[in-house]
């Protein structure tokens, strides 16, 4: 195989990888849009009736969506923070919206909002 052979299909790889790449996250942002609504209601409910289970899952698909709200960030600190201590999942949960809290008040934050909103 010669040089140049080696040079196009480097190249035509990366391209392809890139392409792949971005379709993915493309997809994966569209996806988080479109059941942020929902995660966060059933979070809600979860939080209403101390379902620990509930608020273990759908707190954590609030958390990591792209789309999170800081004042919805706020709300699940504070009603978190009123849940017994007892459970490792839910004190798991507390301390990564914590850390989020803090991640989101960097001035240097690459998130699509800061705290300003």
């Amino acid at each position: 195989m010669s040089n140049i052979n080696i040079i196009l299909c480097t190249f035509l790889f990366a391209i392809l990888f890139a392409f792949g790449y971005y379709y993915y996250v493309y997809k994966s942002k569209k996806k988080d849009k479109m059941v942020y609504d929902s995660d966060w209601k059933k979070f809600e409910k979860a939080m209403q009736n101390k379902d620990v289970v509930g608020i273990d899952a759908y707190g954590n698909n609030v958390l990591w969506n792209y789309y999170l709200k800081p004042e919805h960030l706020d709300a699940m600190i504070k009603d978190l923070g009123e849940l017994p201590k007892g459970k490792s999942k839910i004190r798991t949960l507390r301390k990564n919206c914590m850390n989020k809290r803090i991640d989101l008040n960097t001035p240097d934050s690459h998130r699509p909002f800061t705290s300003q909103y």
